[in-house]
C-alpha cells in the first residue's frame, strides 16, 4: 500500500506538473481510478494494485519515451554526449510496453 501511495503521488505530481493537467484530474486519474476499480468489484486489494500497477507502468513508460523524444526536438542545450536512438526503436519499446500489459491483464 506505501508503494501505491508514493507512485500513485508521483504520478499525480507527473500529469500536473508536466501535462498541465488540472490538481484535482490529475489526483483522480492517480487515485480515483483504484478506489473505483474496488467499488465496481475487484475486491482483492493486492489484484487491484497489481493491475493498476500494470497500467501505471505502460503509463509512465511511455511518458518517458515521449518527454526524451520531445527534449531530443525541443531543447535548446548541448548535452555533453547524445544517444543517437531511432524512432523506430523507441515505438518498438512503446508496444511493447502495451503487449506486456495486455499479456498480464489477459
Amino acid at each position: 500500500a506505501t508503494s501505491f501511495l508514493i507512485i500513485g503521488n508521483y504520478l499525480k505530481n507527473t500529469f500536473f506538473y508536466d501535462y498541465k493537467i488540472p490538481r484535482w484530474g490529475a489526483a483522480f486519474i492517480a487515485f480515483g481510478i483504484p478506489l473505483i476499480l474496488f467499488l465496481i468489484g475487484f475486491r482483492q486489494f493486492i489484484g487491484v494494485i497489481g493491475f493498476v500497477g500494470i497500467i501505471y507502468g505502460v503509463i509512465e513508460g511511455i511518458l518517458i519515451i515521449l518527454i526524451f523524444k520531445k527534449a531530443k526536438t525541443l531543447g535548446d542545450r548541448q548535452p555533453e554526449y547524445s544517444l543517437k536512438v531511432p524512432s523506430a526503436l523507441l515505438y518498438f519499446l512503446m508496444i511493447i510496453f502495451i503487449l506486456g500489459a495486455a499479456s498480464q491483464i489477459l
